[in-house]
């Protein structure tokens, strides 16, 4: 019971300190029921001294500011929002808004390469960014976004290079080499030709598919091929006609060499004869040719010689020709060296089919053995 009152007590005293009241001034302003009934003091003291336990209980005590735990801060919301983290071979390059971005970019880098190969090809198939180019989900500051542009520029400003494949269709002009022709000409003589027509190589245009790869040819297929110009062939006319110009060196006017008479001095139907040329056995007939190139100057008849063919070579040699029985060639002709003239025959002075041949040189007679081909 003691211990009870103390207890009051020492809970009393401060409130009586603070108050400024003792507890006889209550107890003098109390009135007079309180003070004096034992139901209020046993109650009251009763009730409140003995009840100081259950106030001391029921009281709680007051919290001191100072000792008041801090509060947790407001959270603030995280900035950050969500985004793709663009890598390319590997290397982060820039973050984009959407995964859409990534084709847009690769679509950007291919028309670059496009804009810059169509100075050069005018069939562009293919362009292909060759880099392996990747997203991911991540998170980043919204002003950290870049457009497909500002990202394709980050990568170049960075040392950043893209790799390309490319097609495209390359025309290129075949030439068709032409062909020579070679046609006879009676026009020209023997040993000389003439350009008739002047060779013209043919064209096509050739269309091949070809592959680059970062600038290096990888593959090469013809596709399409269309002549544009035929060629056109050289003709060259070759002359087939005998020159006419003397060459200086006789030939045997008759196949045959047969000789039946000779130059010089000879028995003739039993008197003395001096034999000015040479006599060559020729069945009637028989083809006969000038010995070399030259002018006829006399083609009738002449006496004794019957019809004779007579040609001044350009040397002044003159060549005749006797007894012939029919004449190709008439006064003013050019004979080429073997040219057929004349068919033998027994015109004038013989006594059967023969040729009678003669050189004569400044106007004289001379041996035509001495300038015949030895047989």
């Amino acid at each position: 019971m003691l211990k009870r009152i103390l207890i009051i007590l020492l809970i009393m005293i401060p409130a009586i300190i603070f108050t400024g009241c003792s507890e006889s001034d209550d107890i003098e302003n109390a009135p007079e029921g309180d003070v004096g009934s034992s139901e209020n003091v046993g109650n009251g003291g009763a009730g409140n001294f003995g009840g100081a336990e259950n106030e001391e209980q029921e009281e709680a005590p007051k919290d001191d500011p100072e000792e008041t735990p801090d509060e947790e801060p407001e959270e603030k919301p995280d900035p950050r929002i969500e985004a793709y983290i663009l890598k390319i071979d590997g290397k982060e390059v820039a973050y984009l808004s959407d995964e859409s971005r990534l084709e847009e970019l690769k679509e950007l880098f291919e028309e670059e390469k496009e804009a810059e190969l169509s100075e050069k090809y005018a069939e562009i198939i293919k362009v292909t960014v060759e880099n392996e180019l990747t997203v991911s989900d991540t998170f980043c500051l919204p002003e950290e976004i870049k457009s497909a542009e500002e990202a394709a520029e980050k990568y170049y400003a960075d040392g950043g290079r893209i790799t390309f494949s490319y097609t495209v269709n390359e025309k290129e002009t075949k030439y068709i080499s032409f062909e020579t022709v070679y046609q006879n000409s009676s026009s020209y003589y023997e040993g000389t030709s003439k350009v008739k027509t002047e060779g013209v190589k043919g064209e096509t245009l050739q269309t091949y598919r070809v592959t680059y790869k970062d600038d290096t040819e990888v593959s090469r297929e013809l596709v399409n091929e269309k002549t544009v110009k035929s060629p056109v062939n050289k003709v060259v006319l070759i002359g087939t006609k005998k020159s006419t110009a003397s060459t200086g060196k006789y030939a045997w006017p008759t196949k045959s060499v047969y000789v039946t008479s000779y130059y010089g001095p000879r028995m003739l139907r039993g008197k003395y004869d001096y034999h000015i040329g040479i006599d060559l056995r020729a069945a009637k007939g028989t083809s006969i040719y000038a010995a070399d190139g030259g002018k006829v100057t006399h083609a009738a008849y002449l006496g004794s010689y019957g019809y004779l063919i007579k040609i001044q070579h350009d040397n002044g040699d003159e060549t005749y020709y006797a007894h012939l029985s029919k004449m190709s060639v008439k006064v003013g002709d050019r004979v080429y060296k073997g040219q057929e003239i004349a068919k033998s025959g027994t015109t004038g002075n013989v006594t059967g089919p023969h040729l009678h041949f003669e050189i004569r040189k400044n106007g004289k007679t001379v041996n035509p053995i001495n300038y015949l081909p030895k047989v």
